[in-house]
């Protein structure tokens, strides 16, 4: 999630330089579409920790159901 997050960011980047170079409506909706991929990246890297988070306590409690248990 974090590559998508900071390729996002790379992306808007452009997107801004793309802006600034275009003008009238396509200049407008370039930077519309910088805008949307510098939040979407702001928002992977800040839903990366959690995510990640989440997903390891989902690998810890699947391999705490399959630990052989000993007979008494």
């Amino acid at each position: 999630m974090r590559t998508i997050g900071f390729l996002l960011l790379v992306a808007s980047g452009l997107g801004f330089l793309a802006a600034t170079q275009a003008f009238g409506d396509i200049g407008l909706s370039f930077g519309f579409a910088a805008i949307v991929a510098l939040l979407a990246g702001i928002g992977f890297l800040i839903a990366a920790g959690p995510v990640n988070a989440w997903i390891e306590a989902s690998r810890k409690e699947a391999a705490a159901q399959f630990i052989p248990r000993k007979m008494i």
